[in-house]
């Protein structure tokens, strides 16, 4: 309980440290489950990106029996596995930066303390999430022009173009939003991304 003195000169600053300290645990409260929510769509996304592979696997492995042991080669297998593979790619992304797996050249930030780094990975999700942003934008007005003008691929299977260019809007914006929860991580003072490869290090 805070009692304070009504002749006191400083009667005011426990009330208002008080105050600041329960701003922070409202804010700390409201942020952390936006940040689980952003973790777990990656996550979920990554995970359809990794069956996405899987079946990549499948219909390579159809066309290249097919075409060598049936002679009777697929009109579908090729250009459908190019189209799951930039889904995948573009899909697991934000997942990957999640979990540290970009890539990252750690010569300066080796050098530095916790807090220097915590600074420059900051930054650096700051930049990321700037080019997030402007390759939403343009991806979209290109996905939208080739669904008014009603372009294809030029392939047998003759695919609407924006089926794949949608794939760049998609993924920037998971991408952007990771960047948003993990920023909002370093500044409540969230883990850092690991400055070595324990794998290439054994």
């Amino acid at each position: 309980m805070i009692q304070v003195g009504a002749g006191s000169r400083f009667g005011l600053c426990p009330i208002l440290i008080f105050d600041f300290q329960f701003s922070i645990s409202i804010t700390m409260g409201a942020v952390v489950p936006v940040i689980r929510v952003l973790n777990r769509i990656s996550d979920a996304v990554a995970t359809v990106a990794a069956w996405l592979f899987f079946l990549i696997g499948v219909m390579l492995v159809y066309e290249v029996a097919s075409r060598y042991l049936f002679n009777a080669p697929t009109i579908w297998a090729e250009e459908m596995s190019r189209f799951c593979q930039v889904w995948a790619v573009f899909g697991a992304a934000a997942a990957v930066m999640r979990h540290g797996g970009l890539i990252r050249v750690t010569l300066l930030t080796d050098r530095l303390g916790p807090a220097g780094q915590r600074a420059l990975e900051v930054l650096a999700l700051v930049i990321i999430a700037v080019f997030c942003v402007v390759a939403t934008y343009y991806g979209w007005n290109i996905a939208a022009d080739s669904y008014a003008i009603g372009r294809t691929s030029a392939t047998m299977l003759d695919l609407p173009m924006w089926w794949s260019e949608m794939v760049i809007p998609v993924g920037m914006s998971l991408l952007f939003l990771q960047c948003i929860a993990e920023i909002l991580s370093r500044l409540m003072g969230g883990p850092l991304w690991p400055t070595h490869d324990p794998e290439l290090e054994e």
